[in-house]
């Protein structure tokens, strides 16, 4: 997980050469033999944004929360849900520069 200031919209998601998709192909190389997920295209509602909490959809999705679990067989994690928590503040419209991506995951032996 992390602050990737990357954008990972559709446009970026289905072009094989943008900074998206060299991130997560570097991500894979760590366990070739799992899938990783991307949780908010996989289970997210809307568009995710995290970049404008003054925006009504958030701004871009340039914060993400990755899965990739060992191989299968293995002890794994199942994401249950993902949200954007902006923080807004009426004082400073909001605590952070970007909204926070949370996810619950469900631990399967």
């Amino acid at each position: 997980m992390g602050d990737f200031n990357t954008r990972g919209d559709q446009e970026e998601m289905s072009d094989a050469q943008s900074a998206y998709n060299q991130m997560t192909k570097g991500f894979q190389k760590a366990r070739p033999e799992s899938v990783l997920i991307d949780l908010w295209p996989a289970i997210g509602q809307g568009p995710g944004g995290t970049s404008d909490q003054s925006d009504e959809d958030g701004g871009r999705r340039i914060d993400y929360i990755f899965a990739l679990n060992p191989k299968p067989g293995s002890t794994q994690l199942k994401p249950r849900n993902v949200l954007v928590n902006r923080f807004l503040d009426p004082q400073v419209v909001a605590l952070s520069d970007h909204s926070a991506v949370e996810a619950q995951f469900d631990w399967l032996p």
